[in-house]
Order: structure tokens, then C-alpha cells, then sequence
């Protein structure tokens, strides 16, 4: 009949697509580059806050595997990485937020391990994992969101990988950070989110500077350049 032919055809049809796509995913994923971009995006968000917002946000500062600056060689195999720079601690609403400054991969960096102290000496120490990015926000899972005015200390350390083996760099001095106490507002939030924006902002973007030349200099130095 029609219809049971008209059916088949577009079950065919599916078929043939399907198996197109598979060969499309295949020959991408043969790409080394292409491979880890479509693994990073396709992690699981709820594991480690997921791979592609940290791709993401690498990339929005110029520091993922992907820049150009990695192709650059070592002059020799580094093994113990520094330890990371500007550790900044934010305590929100029920969340914590940690951030640190990410190092270019000449040192084989594969990501900042994380740990948590309640009583503030580590000898409590949770340990919150290794994430390639720049932050981490702690939400105190699997356990529920932290309440107001609670204190912890964070500490971090470089993890880089050569040759099959771990090496570590030496944790940062524990920074502790506060949640908002009980009765505050969306307003003294926002001061929190923009102190944490600013501690990111600080570790990876750049400043520069130029001096303005006065007025009395300006003419002459346009009468030097224009070699009067």
C-alpha cells in the first residue's frame, strides 16, 4: 500500500542519516583537536560543574589547550608545576566561590585540586576534586546548600601530568570565606558577585596604562614627528 511504502522510505531515509552522522562523528573525532573539543562538550554537567562551561570560560581569558601559545615547546619536560597565584575566596548566599589564576600548559597542567577545611588547619580536609578551570563554586553537595554566616578554608594545588605521572605543586595558604549572614539582601549579593568578578578580572586580565602628554608638550611633539 501507499502509505506502508511511503513509511518505509522514510524509515530508510532515517537509517541512512543516522549512519551518515556516525561516520561525520567518527572522522571528527579522528581530529585530536576536534576530538577533545566534542568530549569536553559533551560531559556531563553535573560532574565536577561540567567540562564545557570550564572550556568556555578558558576561552572567554585567552587560557585553554586550544590557544596557539601551547604549541610552544618547553626547553625541557617540567615535572612539579608552581603552585597557583591569587587565590580569592567569596562566600554568597548558601555558595562558596573559589577562584585562582590558571598557569599557560607549558607545565603539563591538567587542573587545580581543591580542598575544604571546616575547622580551618586541614586537618578536616574535604577534598573537592581537580577542575580545569578558573572557579569553582562550592555548593556543599551532596549535602544541602550551606547556611548563613558559615566560615570555611579553601586551599589549592596544581596537578600536571608527564609522562603518565602525577606531579604536584605545594597547596596555597588557606583563604577562608563567609556566607552572607541571615536577613540580607539581592544587594549585599551583588557586592559579593562583583568582589568575586573582580578577584577573576585581577588574576587574568591585564591592565595597561598610557600617559596622556599635556597640552603644553602636545604640539611639540606632533612638530617633532612631523619633523618641523
Amino acid at each position: 500500500m501507499p502509505g506502508q511504502a511511503l513509511e518505509v522510505l522514510i524509515r530508510k531515509a532515517f537509517e541512512k542519516a543516522s549512519e551518515s552522522g556516525d561516520r561525520i562523528d567518527a572522522a571528527l573525532r579522528s581530529v585530536p583537536d576536534l576530538a577533545n573539543l566534542i568530549e569536553t562538550l559533551d560531559s556531563d554537567p553535573s560532574i565536577n560543574q561540567g567540562s564545557a562551561p570550564h572550556q568556555l570560560g578558558e576561552q572567554a581569558l585567552g587560557l585553554n589547550e586550544f590557544d596557539p601559545t601551547n604549541q610552544i615547546d618547553p626547553v625541557t619536560a617540567p615535572t612539579t608545576p608552581q603552585t597557583p597565584a591569587a587565590p580569592c575566596v567569596v562566600g554568597f548566599f548558601d555558595q562558596i566561590g573559589v577562584a585562582w589564576s590558571i598557569r599557560r600548559w607549558v607545565e603539563n597542567v591538567v587542573g587545580y585540586q581543591i580542598q575544604r577545611s571546616q575547622i580551618g588547619d586541614f586537618t578536616d580536609a574535604v577534598d573537592l576534586g581537580t577542575h580545569r578551570g578558573q572557579m569553582y563554586i562550592d555548593k556543599n553537595l551532596p549535602k544541602a546548600p550551606f547556611g548563613p554566616s558559615v566560615t570555611r578554608t579553601y586551599r589549592i594545588r596544581t596537578v600536571a601530568l608527564v609522562g603518565g605521572t602525577p606531579f604536584f605543586s605545594a597547596y596555597t595558604a588557606g583563604v577562608a570565606a563567609t556566607t552572607l549572614a541571615s536577613g540580607s539582601t539581592n544587594a549585599d549579593l551583588q557586592t559579593r558577585i562583583d568582589t568575586f568578578v573582580g578577584c577573576l578580572q585581577a588574576a587574568h586580565i591585564t591592565t595597561v596604562t598610557t600617559t596622556i602628554i599635556p597640552a603644553s608638550e602636545e604640539a611639540l611633539a606632533f612638530a617633532f614627528f612631523m619633523g618641523t
